[in-house]
């Protein structure tokens, strides 16, 4: 499939991220694309679980996908992180383009969802890897951000970054993502 990877640079006036997004559907939409996906630079697609035409070929307009959170390597992830299903997280990543749209949240600062609709749900396999998470220096670091940023308390809880020794399993053992 064709793609254009569209990098969006602004001056930093603080953590926003949903004004971050918003300036992304902006510009998004003077582009003629079916479908767009956000990403953040800490993710990577597992190339076995990447069936993208069987989500876009149906009649949904959003697409849910899997994801795991990398623990102390590339080779493990943290099994028993919150709102886990099956041991494996998911999150509503792509969207079908239906013309200039924005996100309006009820969360105050983080926390919301990354697109700007949520209809027609396809829960697809597709699988990506969050790096975020994968050293205890990069755990702490996210511990601390969202202690930091979360001043509204939309979430109730950070502890289960710092969590030392959870259930670690192994990606490659990942066969199906029950999607």
């Amino acid at each position: 499939n064709k793609k254009l990877l569209l990098k969006v640079k602004k001056k930093r006036n603080g953590f926003l991220d949903i004004e971050n997004r918003n300036i992304k559907l902006d510009l998004a939409s003077f582009l003629s694309s079916e479908w767009f996906c956000f990403m953040d630079t800490d993710e990577l697609f597992d190339i076995r679980f990447t069936k993208f035409h069987e989500a876009m070929e149906s009649d949904a307009d959003v697409i849910s996908f899997c994801f795991v959170n990398l623990w102390n390597n590339e080779q493990t992830y943290n099994s028993e992180y919150p709102y886990s299903e099956n041991k494996i997280k998911k999150k509503i990543k792509m969207f079908r383009n239906i013309g200039h749209v924005q996100i309006y949240k009820k969360k105050v600062k983080t926390h919301f969802s990354v697109i700007p609709y949520q209809k027609k749900i396809f829960r697809s396999n597709i699988l990506y890897k969050h790096f975020g998470m994968i050293s205890k220096e990069k755990r702490l670091e996210k511990y601390q951000f969202y202690k930091r940023e979360d001043i509204a308390g939309d979430q109730q809880s950070y502890d289960h970054i710092l969590i030392e020794n959870p259930k670690l399993l192994y990606v490659r053992d990942l066969c199906e993502m029950n999607g």
